[in-house]
């Protein structure tokens, strides 16, 4: 039995456990008829929270100017639709308002953590992705930036080849020359 699994029917068990006591016992109708609902809806939000808590990928669309760390092209076969799926972080800000603040804390880190995303596979996504990681790897201490098209609703959509793009970052090109 998966882990999650377990999880949930312990969790429910608790839950039936609780509601058994709460309706059992003596005390205020209203302050049951509150606590109920609750129970119910808090087994609902668990239930529904158990993907994301398991570190699935989202098909939400990723977000612009991320920085992408990793991917694996997963090809569509007979079984399965396939899918690109990416890990991306977003970029730390560069502002130096936000900089001074992340220094001055008694523990400074990138507010940011990576995150995985799932993009519906498509050979026009499959060879964008490996040229960018291609290009990548010849520029030393480079980095995929992933640019989404800024007309792209948030949250959940289907990301077209046009609208997702890889650009390439190379520190050195953006430090000041010596003179």
């Amino acid at each position: 039995m998966p882990a999650y699994i377990s999880l949930i029917v312990s969790f429910s068990l608790l839950a039936i456990l609780s509601l058994w006591f709460i309706i059992g016992s003596r005390g205020h109708i209203m302050l049951k008829m509150v606590a109920v609902p609750l129970v119910l809806w808090y087994g609902l939000v668990v239930f529904y929270a158990m993907p994301t808590l398991r570190g699935w990928p989202t098909d939400e669309i990723p977000p612009s100017d991320a920085w992408l760390i990793s991917f694996v092209v997963d090809e569509p076969n007979a079984e399965d639709a396939g899918g690109i799926y990416i890990w991306c972080n977003l970029r730390p800000p560069t502002d130096p308002m936000s900089i001074f603040q992340m220094m001055i804390r008694p523990f400074p880190t990138i507010e940011s953590k990576p995150r995985a995303y799932r993009i519906p596979y498509t050979k026009e996504m499959h060879k964008k992705i490996v040229k960018a990681h291609n290009q990548q790897q010849q520029q030393q201490g480079s980095r995929i930036v992933l640019q989404t098209d800024k007309e792209m609703p948030k949250g959940e959509g289907r990301v077209e080849d046009d609208q997702l793009k890889f650009k390439i970052i190379n520190p050195m090109e953006l430090l000041p020359k010596e003179n």
